[in-house]
């Protein structure tokens, strides 16, 4: 997809500057807040130029909402690497969507997927609901870190469990910038399992 990174003193002068720059009207504007000027550094946007594909997955979305007795009230994107992180806000479904742990919200991403693929988009997409994965990213990662200082403290293993493999490598992430403790993975059953254990010069 492409766009163009725009600076300006502020989000609305780098948004105008943008606009002015590409010829695209505010109603037809479709773009991120990449930093919100408020740091020192200037504000920066990015204004998306192909907008079909966001269209269309607009369009799947608000119609699977309205088959299931919702609408669409916001869709939020962001690009993250090479994918784009899309934060789907609904009229009084949110929790529907998101499911026990996440499970009916990955379900969701699958068919949406698969419908884009139907009318040839090939855009890849970590959906979310209400801002649920993010909020469970920063839980996943505190966790992980508060196992860790519990096993500095006490010398003993610890395990995190019930993660999903997504979660399992959230939580690696985090424990990788922790000093004196080590992790690894044990196979119970059809989940995996993450141990969190003190470092020894053994172990090394």
């Amino acid at each position: 997809m492409r766009y163009v990174d725009v600076e300006g003193t502020t989000v609305e002068e780098a948004l105008r500057k943008a606009l002015e720059e590409t010829g695209i009207t505010l109603e037809d504007a479709r773009f991120e807040v990449l930093r919100d000027g408020l740091g020192g550094e200037p504000a920066k946007i990015r204004l998306y130029l192909d907008t079909e594909e966001l269209n269309i997955l607009e369009e799947i979305l608000s119609q699977l909402l309205e088959k299931m007795g919702s609408r669409l009230v916001e869709m939020e994107v962001r690009s993250k690497g090479d994918r784009y992180y899309v934060n789907v806000t609904t009229r009084g479904f949110d929790a529907v969507l998101i499911g026990p742990r996440g499970r009916t919200l990955e379900a969701f991403q699958l068919i949406v997927t698969q419908m884009l693929r139907r009318r040839g988009v090939e855009f890849p997409i970590t959906l979310d609901i209400a801002g649920y994965l993010e909020r469970r990213r920063k839980f996943i990662a505190n966790k992980a870190l508060a196992v860790a200082r519990r096993v500095q403290e006490t010398g003993q293993e610890m395990r995190l469990d019930q993660l999903s493999p997504h979660e399992l490598r959230i939580a690696q992430r985090a424990l990788r910038k922790v000093k004196g403790v080590r992790y690894y993975r044990v196979e119970r059953g059809k989940q995996e399992i993450l141990v969190v254990a003190p470092r020894t010069q053994d172990n090394t």
